[in-house]
């Protein structure tokens, strides 16, 4: 393997410790872990965005509940995009045709995936902080924040099956 192509892998390891890299088992089952991964990740923001969505209601944060809902509402989303599989011609030419560029670009993207997420995280953990000690135009503002941020994340991740195209 390229050593550029397993410093990314490298590096991905520290946010996903199964991810091959699409080198070590089959294209499939790198795919369908790596997809595993991500949904976790979203199943965890979730929860936490529920639980803000009730401190909002119990609060009668009427805004920050409704921008939590939105939320809720993109994080299912994002949760159904990875369950959409690539198909297995795309995934047969990770192993044959894709050329080492372009599986270091899908590792780079996979890696970009995972931080980003890994941001959203600690970004949904300090909404859930400031709860309990701030306005709720201050909740609101980093709600909407975390909204961008999610939907950045979900649009990058839907971009993985243009690389694989």
């Amino acid at each position: 393997m390229d050593i550029a192509i397993e410093a990314a892998v490298l590096a991905a390891k520290t946010l996903f410790s199964a991810y091959g890299g699409y080198s070590t088992k089959s294209a499939i089952e790198d795919d369908q872990s790596f997809r595993n991964e991500i949904e976790r990740r979203l199943k965890t923001i979730k929860r936490h965005v529920e639980n803000i969505q009730t401190t909002a209601h119990e609060e009668k944060m009427r805004d920050a509940r409704d921008i939590s809902e939105s939320l809720l509402s993109i994080i299912h989303q994002s949760i159904d995009d990875t369950k959409m599989s690539i198909s297995k011609q795309a995934l047969h030419s990770i192993n044959s045709n894709l050329n080492r560029k372009a599986k270091k670009k899908l590792v780079e993207h996979d890696l970009e995936t995972l931080e980003r997420l890994v941001k959203v995280t600690n970004q949904v953990n300090e909404v859930q902080e400031l709860m309990f000690d701030s306005d709720e135009g201050e909740v609101k503002k980093n709600l909407r924040s975390l909204k961008q941020n999610l939907t950045g994340a979900r649009n990058h991740f839907s971009h993985r099956n243009v690389i694989l195209e």
